[in-house]
């Protein structure tokens, strides 16, 4: 049965006269660790710096300036010019009803009220209600 040898102790370095110790001593300071935990302090070290330096990123990239800010002006959408996509803004509106609002356009004409809305295939009375604050009936 094979012992493994023993390790010789680090040199003590004597940094009280403020004398900088030699490249042989710390590099041999550096020598008392093994292999595998001078990898992971690496490993740690790079990860405490990556993760600092993501952090000081993302602060300057989220921190709200006065000058950045952009203000959402409420936007009234024509239902009888609007496409799909304009009509899929609304609230409570996907792709089905959208298209369906288009159709029912197409087939029967231009919205002449609001009350109009309720033929259309899959909108009832609550969402033509929700609908109210968000569309202009333009030109027929």
């Amino acid at each position: 049965m094979s012992r493994r040898p023993r390790r010789r102790p680090p040199p003590r370095i004597d940094v009280s006269a403020g004398v900088r110790p030699r490249q042989d001593e710390l590099s041999a300071a550096r020598a008392c660790l093994p292999p595998s935990r001078r990898r992971l302090l690496v490993g740690l070290w790079t990860l405490l710096t990556l993760a600092a330096a993501v952090r000081l990123a993302a602060r300057a990239v989220l921190v709200e300036r006065a000058d950045d800010r952009q203000v959402a002006t409420p936007r009234r959408i024509d239902v009888n010019r609007a496409s799909v996509a304009e009509l899929m803004t609304l609230p409570r509106i996907g792709s089905r009803r959208a298209r369906a609002i288009v159709l029912h356009r197409v087939r029967h004409g231009p919205f002449g009220s609001l009350a109009d809305l309720g033929a259309v295939d899959g909108l009832g009375p609550g969402t033509v209600e929700a609908l109210a604050p968000h569309v202009v009936l333009g030109e027929r």
